[in-house]
């Protein structure tokens, strides 16, 4: 891979060598300690020493070199190689320059490996070979393009071959050719030292011109790969010195522009002040370079530092300008690393102005143009600002694919800052879409690794996938004392995610702890006003009002006092916080205009996140000042808007996740409909309606996914795009004097149109489904502070008020912790069931008169069983169980997407049957693998991929007697059935893949289940590993199911815990249960808690016989397992399964 730096350039006065190097210490000898680790800083520390005995040393007389091949210019570019052959006179160092003229290269010498070499000077350096040479041994120098495949230019070529009598030169020649190849390598602090070697050398013998070449690579180093804009100012000033006046114009040029972008880059310089000197340089640049046809390409970039001074100079349109013309022009040569630069400064024009859409595009636009490996650094920096901009627009796949691309190329090019940036954003983002423990990890370690552990962390991720996080990731952050301005910035806002993360997961103690951490890394007036923002949202959870009020308040002095514009985007964020300590301290009125203007401020930066926070902050003013229509309206607005983000691109765990971090603004409208207390039955099913619209809207997507031909539309991200550009205009088009809503208005009318609009729930057809299965349908819904309840029955809709949902989730927490608990006190667990049913199910009352009860569950509901309540206060009064079959649903709209062929019976059902897996590598080698062709290939691979978790567990006799039961009593039941039983070794990922693609009524799998609440991905069913050359992990995970095309009746998972996962609001819980129904299975059963092996084993054989032998419905042969188990003690191991789905799916 070639190494690339930045543009080079000089002007200054000749001086003598002497006063050269004298003036070089006084620059180099005390660096700041802003260097990338402390490998680096020593080099440089040693740099100012070893330059100091470079003055000192003496003069001596050499012999010069003899040449070998008198200098000569070939063409070169694209596929086109130079090839030049020589051989020496005599022995000696054999030293072969290659000039560059226009174009970038890579030169070998005699096809060795680790000869490749390259210039930090792009398109116009020179490469130094050399070789330890015997009289007439042949050499071939190869020299390629390593630039735009249609960019030509040339290179000059000469030998010459240093005598043994001179030492000195040649070892000075040898530096300079151990720098190239480390330039090659991208070994940066080795390049510079060997430079700096080369330089001393060259001193030492007054070769001024090849101590300047030198210099001028160490100042490109400095600049690009160290970021010490002061030191590469001073080195590229003496570079300047040593070509003299009679200098390539090109070099001087280059130079020139290398000291222009240092001077604008020092830390503490001043546009305005450096504004002359800098221009003065770029028409110094713009005189040299464009005297030479080489030059021309040249021109482009002097424009885009030109536009970078009249950015920092406040003047858009004039870098605009300058920015266009350069792009124009180096498309124009097809300069694509030059295009890319333009385009991505025209990207961050477009942002500062709110045209993301144009961003985007110009983004995307510089990445495509862009050859692979042409410029890493570049190409790194590219997608670190498209995922930054694809994560403020909420494009949340893509940024989180644009960070890893970031991160992986930083990582190629060891650059530390850049990986950490590219950790700390990935992390950010997760916890935007509410994956907290991967965000926790990917923000420890941003935080708190230094370089090489940073590096090796990054590695590993890439092959074994993310690291849990440290138990208190904030307690050890690097120590911000040696850290440069941009690292500290980096740790600080991983604290400040971690911060935000701990908030997400109720730990405030854990937020404060890290916002504490963070105030050593508030650097400048922006962290400052983002730590202060942190410290009121933790005041807020905390419920103090008063002391949040004042932490936002100093965030808004911060930012007056900092003049940051009215759309900063923290300024909002403070706004924002104002409003919500004046609503929580009961303030509501007082609150309405403030919340309005937030909302102004958001749209005004295009801010879809915050401007949804922003409605649902009015409506609360609205609604808390007894306006309930206006709430109504607003937080109708916010939802339209909710629903034109795209979630296409997300997959099934990133998709729930991100929509439950919405779901507030539907509970909170279904709270106003359901709270009305003049309810007529249009407003209870306008209730009912609004809880479908923002419930299970996962299972919603995955339904019109599978349901919907390809559409001729625009993608959903390219109309996302649009409409965030629409609403940036409406800020500026909006009309004081037509009120506060004429806003609101117009931002329905952009968000309807692009929204994604699913049909609406069909009150016939749920009616008529209802009747269908002789079934009762009760959902709840938790609102902003109480839950309701909807009951369907005979036609009827109800709507009934339970209370406090946080009184509510604490008696269903304390019955689940007991029924879990297989030593608890039935006494208890029957209190705890009591409890839980006085809240939920006894004020539903006579509504429950159906044999069969379908629930749909919120909250904490969905993790205990409704079998187990008490049906009534009546002491003597059975369980639900013994009153109607359940099942259970994750919304209304499933009712009515079941195909009708789940109900009939069948005469040849095909059933599947998968079990007792061997989850141990030796045991798998011995049972697996005895017949196998080559035992060594395949054991290797799949051992690799066996996961650790599968490693450790037991073996299940009874799974493969349950498996074998199932069989029979599908044979018993009927004779044709095609029954396949795949256990012990056949039971593998592909056999799996297979039997749900080939159309499987019945697929029943008994193994060990992983559940993994924090990380739903991480849930998986174990199975044998695959080896082959198909090998896959044993371990099939969440995304695997939800990459299913099921059409069964019926999945049975017959193992531990696969109901359970992780509990997001609206959309349920995320785990297995919930994948298969997603992946189009028509019902699941599924288990709450661990049950022993024997046990589940006598439960499948009952529950089978009543649904093959006595051919009845899933939910009434569960039932009456259950009843059948009831009888058998006090036990509550029976309620350990439930039905997940339609309820009368049948064989």
């Amino acid at each position: 891979m070639r190494a690339r730096a930045a543009n080079s350039g000089g002007g200054a006065n000749v001086r003598s060598s002497c006063r050269t190097d004298t003036i070089f210490l006084l620059a180099m000898m005390y660096p700041s300690r802003r260097a990338l680790g402390t490998g680096i800083y020593r080099s440089w520390k040693w740099l100012g020493i070893a330059v100091a005995s470079g003055v000192l040393a003496a003069c001596s007389q050499s012999v010069a070199p003899q040449q070998v091949l008198a200098r000569q210019c070939s063409p070169i570019g694209g596929p086109r190689e130079a090839v030049l052959s020589l051989a020496a006179p005599a022995a000696g160092t054999l030293r072969i320059a290659v000039e560059e003229r226009g174009v970038s290269t890579v030169a070998t010498l005699d096809d060795k490996v680790g000869t490749a070499a390259a210039s930090p000077v792009e398109r116009f350096g020179t490469i130094v070979l050399t070789t330890a040479a015997r009289p007439a041994e042949p050499h071939t120098v190869r020299i390629r393009a390593e630039d735009s495949p249609a960019i030509t230019g040339e290179v000059c070529t000469s030998a010459e071959l240093v005598p043994p009598s001179n030492p000195v030169r040649a070892q000075a020649e040898r530096d300079l050719f151990t720098a190239a190849r480390a330039v090659h390598s991208q070994q940066w602090d080795a390049a510079f030292r060997h430079y700096l070697n080369a330089a001393r050398g060259f001193d030492h013998l007054h070769l001024h011109r090849s101590a300047a070449m030198a210099r001028h690579a160490m100042a490109e180093l400095a600049y690009r790969r160290f970021d010490r804009k002061r030191d590469s100012y001073a080195l590229a000033a003496e570079a300047s010195a040593g070509y003299g006046g009679a200098g390539d114009p090109i070099l001087v040029g280059l130079l020139a522009v290398l000291e222009a972008k240092a001077l604008l880059d020092m830390p503490g310089s001043d546009p305005r002040v450096v504004a002359p000197q800098v221009r003065n340089w770029l028409s110094v640049a713009r005189k040299e370079e464009g005297a030479s046809h080489f030059g021309e390409r040249e021109l482009p970039r002097v424009d885009i530092i030109a536009g970078y001074l009249e950015f920092l100079l406040d003047e858009p349109d004039l870098a605009l300008s300058a920015f266009a013309q350069a792009a124009d022009r180096c498309r124009e040569l097809q300069d694509w690393d030059c295009y890319a630069l333009a385009s991505q400064n025209l990207a961050q024009l477009a942002e500062e102005s709110k045209n993301y859409a144009a961003a985007l595009s110009a983004y995307s636009d510089a990445l495509r143009r862009l050859p692979p490996g042409l410029d890493p650094k570049l190409t790194a920096g590219i997608w670190n600002n498209l995922g930054r901009l694809q994560g403020v627009v909420g494009l949340i796949s893509s940024s989180e694919h644009s960070n890893a691309a970031a991160m992986q190329a930083y990582a190629t090019l060891g650059d530390c800052p850049g990986v950490r940036l590219s950790l700390a954003r990935t992390g950010r983002l997760l916890v935007q879409v509410g994956t907290l423990a991967d965000a926790e990890s990917y923000l420890e370690q941003a935080a708190s690794l230094d370089c090489p552990s940073l590096l090796a962390a990054v590695a590993a991720r890439s092959t074994a996938g993310t690291s849990a996080a440290a138990r208190d990731p904030c307690t050890r952050p690097l120590d911000p004392g040696p850290l440069a301005t941009q690292n500290k910035i980096i740790v600080f806002n991983s604290l400040l995610s971690l911060a935000d993360a701990a908030m997400l997961q109720g730990g405030s103690a854990q937020a404060q702890h890290c916002l504490e951490a963070a105030q050593s890394y508030a650097a400048d007036s922006r962290a400052q006003v983002r730590l202060a923002n942190a410290r009121g949202a933790v005041l807020l959870e905390r419920n103090d009002p008063a002391d949040a009020r004042t932490a936002f308040e100093h965030a808004v002095r911060i930012a007056d006092e900092a003049r940051f514009p009215p759309t900063y985007e923290h300024r909002g964020t403070a706004q924002l916080g104002l409003v919500k300590a004046k609503l929580l301290a009961g303030y509501a009125a007082d609150s309405v205009p403030s919340a309005h203007e937030a909302l102004q401020s958001s749209v005004a930066r295009g801010d879809i996140d915050r401007t949804i926070t922003s409605l649902r902050l009015v409506a609360a003013g609205y609604r808390g000042s007894g306006q309930p229509a206006a709430a109504v309206r607003t937080l109708q607005v916010a939802a339209d808007l909710i629903e034109a983000v795209p979630i296409d691109e997300l997959d099934g765990e990133q998709r729930a996740t991100f929509l439950a971090t919405q779901h507030t603004v539907f509970a909170e409208l279904t709270d106003l409909f359901a709270s009305q207390t003049q309810q007529s039955d249009a407003t209870s099913w306008l209730a009912f309606t609004t809880s479908e619209r923002g419930r299970a809207r996962s299972l919603r997507y995955a339904l019109n996914q599978a349901a919907r031909a390809a559409a001729l539309e625009a993608p959903a991200a390219t109309r996302y795009q649009q409409l965030l550009q629409e609403v940036v205009q409406l800020a500026a088009q909006a009309d004081a004097s037509r009120g506060r809503g004429a806003l609101i208005d117009a931002i329905d009318q952009a968000a309807v149109r692009e929204r994604s609009v699913a049909a609406p729930l069909d009150r016939k057809q749920l009616t008529q489904t209802l009747e269908q299965v002789q079934a009762t349908l009760v959902e709840y819904a938790a609102g902003s502070r109480d839950m309701f309840a909807f009951v369907v029955t005979g036609g009827a809709l109800h709507v009934v008020h339970l209370g406090d949902r946080r009184e509510i989730a604490s008696a269903a927490e304390q019955l689940r912790d007991l029924l879990r608990d297989t030593e608890a006190p039935a006494g208890d667990v029957r209190a705890a069931a009591a409890r839980l049913a006085r809240l939920v199910l006894w004020p539903l009352g006579r509504n429950l008169a159906a044999k069969r009860i379908i629930f749909v569950p919120d909250d904490a509901l969905h993790t205990v069983p409704f079998t187990v309540l008490p049906w009534s206060a009546n002491a003597g009064d059975q369980l639900v169980v013994q009153h109607a079959e359940t099942s259970v649903i994750p919304s209304a709209l499933f009712l009515t997407n079941v195909h009708i062929a789940a109900v009939a019976h069948s005469e040849t059902p095909r059933i599947e049957l998968i079990g007792d897996p061997v989850f141990r590598v030796s045991d798998w080698r011995r049972k697996c693998l005895a017949n196998a062709a080559s035992e060594s290939s395949s054991t290797g691979r799949a051992a690799r991929t066996l996961s650790d978790w599968t490693e450790s567990l037991p073996p299940l006799p009874g799974a493969r007697a349950e498996v074998a039961m199932v069989a029979k009593l599908a044979h018993e039941s009927r004779s044709a059935s095609r029954v396949e039983s795949l256990v012990g070794c056949a039971a593998v990922p592909r056999a799996l893949r297979r039997a749900a693609n080939q159309g499987a009524e019945l697929l029943h799998i008994a193994t060990h289940a992983r559940i993994d609440a924090q990380r739903p991905r991480l849930s998986a069913l174990a199975l044998t590993p695959q080896a082959g050359k198909d090998a896959a992990p044993s371990a099939f995970g969440l995304l695997d199911i939800l990459g299913l095309k099921l059409s069964s009746r019926l999945v049975v998972l017959s193992a531990c815990d696969t109901s359970r996962g992780r509990l997001l609001p609206g959309e349920g819980v995320l785990g297995p249960a919930q994948a298969f129904l997603q992946a189009g299975a028509a019902s699941v059963l599924a288990s709450y808690w661990r049950v022993d092996d024997q046990a589940t084993a006598s439960f499948m054989q009952q529950f089978y016989r009543y649904l093959l032998i006595d051919r009845l419905s899933a939910s009434a042969a569960l039932r009456k397992a259950q009843l059948e188990r009831a009888r058998a003690g006090p036990s509550y191991e029976w309620a350990a399964f439930a039905l997940y789905g339609w309820p009368d799916s049948s064989l």
